[in-house]
């Protein structure tokens, strides 16, 4: 028993700092989302839903990690984070209604849950989840 508590040690302070890298990563979304609408580079089509997908992939991982417990199935964890993502960029959206020369799309948001979606599904799609590794981990320590 004293083996499994040992091999949860590391498992806390790799969420917290996950946990850490989500809020900066909320901070700097809220910040960015404050702006007037300036989004530099080529003329691309739909580059600002891209850009909505990636930023929100990126974010769906980062909860999906912060979040994980090794007795948490990672189903939930990953429930858990999309609806993290959904509703951060919900109030994202209604947030830059606020801001002069933005509006609160649902084309935006769509493209953020999307994102969020993807990159949960690829996290499942590889089957090594960072809580399935954890339980390995301490399974093996508690059996050596």
């Amino acid at each position: 028993m004293v083996r499994l508590a040992q091999a949860a040690l590391p498992i806390a302070p790799r969420r917290r700092h996950y946990r850490l890298l989500l809020l900066a990563y909320c901070c700097a979304i809220f910040l960015l989302s404050s702006q007037p609408v300036v989004i530099p580079g080529p003329d691309v089509p739909f580059k600002d839903k891209l850009l909505h997908f990636i930023a929100y992939a990126l974010m769906a991982l980062l909860a999906y990690h912060g979040l994980t417990r090794p007795e948490t199935p990672p189903r939930r964890t990953a429930a858990l984070a999309f609806l993290f993502v959904a509703l951060f960029a919900l109030s994202d959206e209604w947030h830059q209604s606020f801001v002069p020369g933005r509006i609160a799309s649902l084309g935006d948001w769509l493209a953020d849950i999307a994102g969020a979606g993807c990159a949960l599904l690829f996290l499942a799609s590889q089957g090594q989840t960072s809580a399935t590794a954890d339980r390995r981990d301490a399974s093996y320590l508690e059996h050596s």
